[in-house]
């Protein structure tokens, strides 16, 4: 289909001025090509693709049947406006089914525009009495298919966990990732950014 539609345009456009040479057309074609697919916001996917590919991998998973599945994410939330101008997009946000308040929020982060400049994944966590951190069940099995939806192997998100102190970065070829433990929050973020 687009490269019907491509057809169509260079017919068209070639109806109102005729390249002088090959070399003008190659180019023209060339800057279309690369107008068209280079990514908005920094990423070069945009959020509807992010999100097919999370639910792909929610929907490919293998569960024990005790934990509580991730929900699919939605297209349709509003965007709230933050100050200085971005925008946040919740795409899920659940509890536990247990009593400690635990849970996870995964968002999408958008400048003015409203393009894909951030994605951000906050798991909470409850501190036992031996001063170790139970992170949400849910929210840990929601990170490792944010992982695999990213193009990370499953284990960067326990080699992010060890390695944070307080935080740990890596990077693909898609984006980088950050994450970051706020503990007096008893939480920890992922910060998912465009790619440097």
């Amino acid at each position: 289909m687009k490269k019907i539609l491509l057809v169509m345009f260079l017919v068209l456009a070639g109806c109102s001025s005729v390249p002088q040479n090959k070399t003008d057309n190659q180019t023209t074609e060339t800057k279309e090509k690369t107008e068209s697919v280079e990514p908005k916001g920094g990423f070069n996917f945009s959020l509807d693709e992010f999100i097919d590919e999370y639910n792909n991998q929610i929907d490919n998973g293998v569960y024990d049947g005790k934990e509580k599945t991730p929900s699919h994410l939605q297209k349709d939330e509003e965007f709230f406006k933050l100050d200085g101008g971005s925008y946040v997009h919740i795409l899920a946000k659940e509890a536990d089914n247990d009593t400690e308040h635990k849970g996870y929020i995964l968002s999408s982060i958008h400048n003015k525009n409203k393009e894909l400049t951030g994605i951000n994944f906050r798991i909470s966590t409850a501190v036992n009495k031996d001063k170790v951190l139970n992170f949400s069940s849910t929210g840990t099995l929601a990170g490792y298919k944010l992982m695999k939806a990213l193009n990370f192997k499953e284990d960067t998100l326990q080699t992010a966990l060890k390695k944070a102190n307080p935080e740990y970065s890596v990077s693909n070829e898609i984006c980088k990732l950050t994450l970051k433990y706020q503990l007096k929050k008893n939480v920890i973020v992922i910060e998912i950014r465009p790619p440097k």
